[in-house]
Parts: C-alpha cells; sequence; structure tokens
C-alpha cells in the first residue's frame, strides 16, 4: 500500500497572496517596466489596479522587497536592485512601456549609459520610454537618443 505524504512548510497560496523571495517570473512581455519605483511602487501597484486586461508589470528599485503578487490574472513583480543590472535579466525585446521618474537624478553617468542602452535592448519595437528629467539631463539624454536611433 502507498502511504501518502504530507508537505510539510509549503501551503497553497490563494489568489492575491504574495510569494516572497521570488526573483523573476519568465514571462515572455512585459507590459509596463518602472525603473527607479521607489519603497512603495505606487505608479505600478496603481496601474495593476486599474486594469482591465491582464498584464505583466515589474517595479524595480533597490528599496524594495523581491515579491511576486498576482491577482485577477495580473502580475505584479517587485524587484530590489540596481535598474542597470536587473534589466540584463529581462528579455531582448520584451517591454511594452518604460517608465523612469526622476531616476538619472540620483545616479552617475556612467549608470545612466548603461540603463539606456539596456532599455534600447529590453524595449519592443514600437516601444514607449517614458522620462521625468531634470532640465539639466535633457543634453545627455538627446544626445544618446540621437547616437541610438
Amino acid at each position: 500500500m502507498k502511504q501518502s505524504r504530507k508537505r510539510k512548510g509549503k501551503k497553497k497560496r490563494k489568489s492575491g497572496q504574495v510569494a516572497k523571495g521570488s526573483r523573476r517570473s519568465k514571462v515572455k512581455t512585459r507590459n509596463f517596466v518602472d525603473l527607479g519605483a521607489g519603497k512603495d511602487a505606487e505608479r505600478a501597484r496603481e496601474i495593476l489596479e486599474r486594469s482591465k486586461r491582464k498584464r505583466t508589470i515589474t517595479a524595480i528599485d533597490p528599496k524594495l522587497e523581491n515579491e511576486t503578487i498576482k491577482e485577477k490574472g495580473n502580475i505584479l513583480e517587485l524587484v530590489s536592485g540596481k535598474a542597470e543590472n536587473e534589466l540584463k535579466l529581462i528579455e531582448n525585446d520584451s517591454v511594452k512601456v518604460i517608465n523612469a521618474d526622476f531616476l538619472f537624478n540620483a545616479i552617475n553617468k556612467r549608470q545612466r549609459e548603461k540603463i539606456m542602452a539596456e532599455v534600447q535592448r529590453v524595449l519592443m519595437k514600437r516601444g514607449r520610454l517614458y522620462l521625468t528629467i531634470h532640465q539639466g539631463d535633457l543634453p545627455l539624454i538627446s544626445t544618446f537618443l540621437k547616437k541610438r536611433l
């Protein structure tokens, strides 16, 4: 006779519960990536709440704790780390929209160049990049974009 084994320590999660410590889900297309999301990832959470279609949203910030939240068919990945390192883990041409609000204020020129190179690599054809920057950063960004386009 076969004896049934009890799984210790693993509980079945209900929809909307968090899987802590997960690194990155294996998703081919990401609808939205928020760079420098902040410790609460407010924009990413708001997009998730308002979404009527299934979406995969990734928020990256060193202040976040690694978590994956699945709710109503949507996936919200909270990733703790630097944007230039975490973008390397995302597949080529797999992101529809990237947002970076005042991210470039907090980093140096070399980091900006690395991030912009990774952004170009991961954005889909006709993908969108939304930047909120200080006026002083405009020459650097516009020069970089002219070289890449």
